[in-house]
């Protein structure tokens, strides 16, 4: 799925700054909608799936290369 409603550049941020601001953007949406987010490398992986396991938001994929992790997050 590549359709999403926000995005957020959480790139160059240290922990825990990356859980915390995909926390604060995910309750400005309504229930439903995705966000993308997208993660300088792999340090945010293990925080993010924990992150959503947690809260009950589904991450729907996450795809990472040498370079980025992109996360996509449905809001519950």
């Amino acid at each position: 799925m590549s359709e999403y409603h926000f995005e957020l550049d959480i790139r160059g941020m240290n922990c825990p700054l990356p859980v915390f601001k995909t926390s604060q953007q995910i309750g400005k949406m309504n229930c439903g909608q995705v966000l993308r987010v997208i993660d300088s490398g792999l340090d945010s992986s293990a925080d993010i799936e924990s992150f959503c396991r947690e809260t009950g938001h589904e991450l729907i994929s996450t795809a990472c290369t040498r370079k980025s992790c992109e996360f996509l997050i449905r809001k519950h």
